[in-house]
């Protein structure tokens, strides 16, 4: 039995956010929340998406831009950029936007999934 999550860790469209995101928990400077994603609007294909903004390519400096800022203020369009490719990246491979927690086991080899082996020499 799970305890209930708080509203934060739900996106708009209800689906439950991830407590570790692309990036790690993330503590913001301005209000002291963990973020993970920092959902972002962008358009594609002609409709507005959410996406995450904490993704895998940003700098260290874009990571500090986004833990200095809060939902709803300008994001810079660096980061709105690397954001909207990776977006793009992960429906081009089918796979959902947003990070899925396990997601990296998935792409382990199977025998390192449950320790794996260790060669010692």
């Amino acid at each position: 039995m799970t305890d209930k999550l708080p509203p934060d860790m739900f996106r708009s469209d209800g689906s439950e956010k991830s407590a570790k995101g692309y990036l790690g928990p993330v503590i913001n400077a301005r209000d002291g929340k963990t973020m993970t994603e920092f959902t972002i609007g962008v358009q594609i294909d002609g409709e507005e998406i959410n996406i995450p903004s904490m993704v895998p390519t940003l700098s260290s400096k874009e990571v500090e831009i986004l833990q200095n800022s809060l939902p709803g203020e300008k994001i810079p369009e660096s980061i709105q950029r690397k954001a909207k490719t990776h977006a793009l990246m992960r429906m081009e491979q089918g796979k959902n936007i947003f990070y899925q927690d396990g997601e990296e086991l998935e792409e382990m080899p199977e025998d390192y999934r449950e320790g794996g082996r260790v060669r010692l020499i």
